[in-house]
């Protein structure tokens, strides 16, 4: 195996195991009234009861384009809180509010290798049930 190879595999190690403790939170939209932590410390307390000590930082992911909600980077404290808050994801579909239920999705934060690999499978399935259906 060449050097390049290990070292693409070792920096993709790092980068997954510094990401375990991060999530990110597609659909937040901004407000001029409080910043993105305080937000994300909203919706986190309401949905999974989580302290504000919990909530390291904050920062929106790519470039600010009209019309389109970046999506919220939120670092926690510890692996299990943020594990925690995954396992949970699905329950926003049932909040009482109704711009969360329809808007607001929480995911890991993927490596560029995740995020590819889980792009192909999903790709797959669409082509398969697109087959499925056309017989």
């Amino acid at each position: 195996m060449s050097i390049t190879i290990l070292k693409s595999v070792h920096m993709d190690f790092i980068s997954k195991r510094e990401k375990k403790s991060n999530i990110v939170i597609s659909g937040f939209v901004p407000s001029d009234q409080c910043d993105d932590k305080t937000m994300a410390y909203n919706l986190l307390n309401k949905h999974y009861d989580i302290s504000d000590d919990s909530i390291l930082s904050c920062k929106r992911l790519g470039k600010v384009i009209p019309n389109k909600i970046q999506p919220l980077l939120v670092s926690i404290s510890d692996e299990s809180t943020a594990q925690h808050i995954l396992d949970g994801a699905k329950l926003l579909r049932r909040s009482p509010y109704e711009e969360v239920r329809n808007k607001v999705f929480i995911n890991p934060d993927l490596t560029k290798t995740e995020a590819l690999a889980l792009y192909e499978l999903r790709q797959k399935r669409r082509i398969a049930a697109h087959n499925q259906q056309l017989q």
